[in-house]
């Protein structure tokens, strides 16, 4: 796709251990992760880290 604009959009959802989710074809890595692991995880893109971060400090 060429260079275009869009908004990143991020959920904190509570799911049971046996949810499940579809994965669509946008759908590029998709999974169910704590967010304490988000949170310290040196391989998670900054502004997510950052984000997960903020809500646990907020609880």
């Amino acid at each position: 796709d060429p260079e275009h604009l869009h908004w990143d959009v991020r959920y904190v959802v509570r799911a049971g251990s046996d949810e499940r989710y579809a994965i669509s074809a946008e759908s590029l890595d998709l999974a169910w992760r704590p967010i304490a692991a988000i949170a310290t995880d040196a391989q998670v893109d900054a502004s997510l880290q950052r984000m997960a971060v903020k809500w646990l400090q907020a609880r």
